[in-house]
């Protein structure tokens, strides 16, 4: 009985490679059992050529994403060197008590184009034109600024070049904190303040637009002991650290009055009568980047002789 079974078989088998071999040439009968196998083998390796199915856009997404620097909670200078019009470097900075943030491009090349630096608040990119600041309106707590800064189109490459960018928050004298005196106050009553004969003294605090101290500003202390001499002009550049404050003196040498008082008496108390000799000039103190907060100059008085009358 088996013989039967197997000899149907074998003429089953036969007849099949037969009419294979008719339809599509010779074939052996392991490839004929191993059909279903080559099917599955296959499908394997198409699986594997196939590319993974994770979302390709998010991917792409993900890789154009540009580095940013974020920035400490300050006024920070910003050097950049992007070597083209396509490099762009990112910064981003914080408005964490939701104060004012400042944006001064500062010039580098005395002529031809500079860098192109540009900002981002809530929509589109922004320039900062060369040598101006710009300040935003006063932000949410903890809303982010970006900026980026790349070469402008033309802008020819040279060595060691970058840019020079503060970035920060908007920097502000506070002038119920800054004091000008002077080491002469015998005749304050005559002379109007900020009178001086040797040595003046100064100090004033900077901060943001919420009234928190600001590190990093540049103040500069203009002083001119005399308005009829400018060449004198001396100016006092400072930065201050995390108290926001600068404080500082300043020696003068002995000075020959062009002005003289007319006779006059410090106290209705006393017959004694002065004359004077002096000089005037003026005072300033201004905050890079920000003109608006700026003190106007106010006047000074050296104080070169003082005479009693008889």
């Amino acid at each position: 009985m088996k013989n039967n079974i197997f000899g149907k078989t074998t003429l089953h088998m036969a007849m099949a490679l037969t009419l294979s071999s008719l339809n599509t040439g010779p074939v052996s009968a392991m490839g004929f059992f191993d059909t279903e196998h080559q099917d599955s083998v296959k499908l394997k390796i198409e699986s594997s050529n196939r590319a993974p199915t994770t979302d390709r856009s998010a991917e792409l997404l993900t890789a154009a994403e540009p580095e940013i620097i974020e920035l400490p909670d300050k006024i920070n200078r910003v050097f950049a060197q992007p070597n083209d019009a396509n490099d762009k470097v990112y910064y981003s900075f914080t408005s964490t008590r939701g104060q004012k943030v400042m944006i001064y491009n500062m010039r580098t090349m005395a002529e031809g184009p500079d860098w192109n630096v540009e900002y981002k608040i809530d929509g589109e990119w922004i320039q900062v034109p060369t040598d101006h600041s710009f300040i935003s309106s006063e932000l949410v707590p903890n809303q982010k600024v970006f900026m980026r800064v790349s070469r402008s189109a033309g802008k020819r490459v040279v060595t060691g070049d970058r840019s020079a960018i503060e970035f920060g928050s908007a920097p502000y004298v506070d002038s119920g904190k800054t004091e000008v005196s002077g080491d002469y106050q015998w005749f304050l009553t005559y002379f109007p303040a900020h009178l001086f004969k040797h040595q003046l003294s100064w100090r004033s605090r900077i901060t943001d637009s919420k009234g928190h101290p600001l590190a990093g500003a540049v103040v500069h202390f203009i002083i001119s002991a005399d308005e009829d001499k400018p060449h004198k002009l001396v100016t006092k550049e400072y930065i201050t650290d995390a108290s926001g404050f600068i404080i500082d003196s300043m020696k003068f040498d002995e000075c020959i009055g062009k002005n003289k008082t007319p006779p006059f008496v410090l106290d209705p108390k006393y017959k004694t009568k002065w004359k004077a000799t002096y000089n005037t000039g003026y005072w300033q103190l201004a905050v890079r980047g920000n003109s608006t907060s700026d003190i106007t100059p106010s006047t000074l008085t050296q104080l070169c002789s003082a005479t009693p009358i008889r």
